[in-house]
Formats: structure tokens, sequence, C-alpha cells
């Protein structure tokens, strides 16, 4: 159910880099790390909504060589997981769900962007959830900072997709757990050091 995920709005540099006046690419980092994220799933429980948090994310973003082009990488600890109401925090994070004693990362790795006449595009990459490894695709939208960043400014990108809980072997609590968790992701990236 985590996404990235998430995760995945990280590749949208590729937009934002496909933008940039090919004399201006070189001037682009080649190296991004996130400054900050916040990351959403929400699910229905006995069609009432379920709202997951989770709070620790670390993730880079590379451009490039042509500058057309950005990998991605997240983790998202399973173990930061926060759901409202609370109470059913450890429950998700427990056995029954996540499993976070034996797969305690969400891991997101980008393999493609595809742009679309606005800026925005789809972010297509791999998921590895609960030991199961499945593609996924985000549409990712540039805060409008992200379209012309000023030299030492985050990149700042927002995601949205939709997974499968089945996909991932995460069908236990069906079917008073909907089969769909709806991601919804906010990031910023800071140049390397």
């Amino acid at each position: 159910m985590i996404a990235g995920i998430v995760f995945a709005t990280f590749s949208l540099l590729a937009g934002a880099v496909g933008q940039a006046r090919p004399t201006d690419v070189d001037l682009l980092p080649a190296h991004y790390v996130l400054q900050r994220a916040n990351v959403f799933f929400d699910v229905n429980v006995s069609h009432k909504p379920l709202r997951m948090r989770f709070t620790r994310v670390d993730a880079q973003l590379e451009r490039g060589v042509s500058g057309d082009y950005a990998q991605v990488a997240v983790k998202i600890d399973v173990a930061s997981v926060e759901t409202r109401p609370r109470f059913l925090s450890p429950i998700v994070r427990g056995s029954g769900m996540l499993d976070e004693a034996h797969y305690p990362e969400i891991r997101f790795v980008s393999t493609r962007f595809v742009r679309d006449q606005a800026g925005s595009g789809w972010l297509h990459g791999d998921l590895t959830m609960h030991g199961v490894v499945c593609p996924v695709d985000f549409l990712v939208t540039p805060v409008p900072s992200a379209i012309q960043p000023p030299n030492d400014g985050p990149l700042e990108f927002a995601a949205s997709g939709d997974i499968s809980l089945q996909k991932f072997g995460l069908s236990t609590w069906f079917p008073g757990v909907s089969d769909a968790v709806h991601v919804t992701i906010d990031v910023a990236f800071a140049q390397a050091p």
C-alpha cells in the first residue's frame, strides 16, 4: 500500500530539466537530496476512509547525462507509518498487514518518465513492498517554482496514483479493506552539497 511510492514524484525533475534551454542543462546540478516529503495513503476500511502517513522517507534524484531524464530511488521506513485514527498504527505495521518485522522498508526505483505538453507527466517505476515487486505509475506535476527553480532553491513536485493491495499479497483483510489505495505525495529536493 505504499507507493512512493512514492514516493515517485521525484523524477519530475526530468520535466523541469526537459524545459531548460540546451545551453542551460550543464548548469543544472546532477545530484539532489530529499529536503522534505509528505506521503499519504488513503484506503477504505468498512466503507470509512483511513489515512496513513509515512514520516521517514529517504530519496535521491539524479539528473541524466543528456539532461532529459532523472533517476529516482526512494526508501520508506515502514515503522514510521501513522494513521488517522492513531490506534490503528500498530495494526497496520503488524504482521497482518505491512509486517515491519520482516519487511522494514518499502522501495521505489524509477524506470522512465513520460512528460506531457503541459509539463506534467507519468513516472513509471518498480515498487517493492511486502517482499513483492510490482510496476507502478504516478501522475507527477511540478510546483510552479520547479519549472524554473532559483539557483539555490528546492525542486518541488506533487504526485498521485493508485496501487492494488492484492498485487502485493496484502489481501488478509478483504473484503473489509478496499483493494485500491490512493497515494498522494508532495516532495522537495535540494541540491546535494
